[in-house]
């Protein structure tokens, strides 16, 4: 559905755009598996600068958003008490 719109966009071949699909969507499966598999708690480091920087677990090496991030260490804070 995307791919002929992102092929169009970036003048690649349609099989080309299919194939980046392809290969994201098995990068974020493989990233929900290392974070679904880890030894809890994740211990999240800030990786890069800025906004969109993101957050790679010491632990099992799996990477969220800041926002993520956030969220996970309030709760784990909120959870102690």
């Amino acid at each position: 559905m995307l791919a002929p719109v992102v092929a169009a966009l970036h003048k690649i071949p349609e099989n080309q755009a299919r194939a980046m699909f392809r290969e994201e969507f098995e990068n974020v499966r493989a990233n929900l598996s290392k974070l679904g598999l880890c030894k809890r708690p994740h211990e999240f480091i800030k990786q890069g600068e800025g906004l969109r920087a993101k957050h790679r677990c010491t632990k099992c090496g799996g990477e969220v958003d800041a926002l993520y991030a956030d969220w996970y260490n309030q709760g784990l804070e909120d959870g102690k008490q």
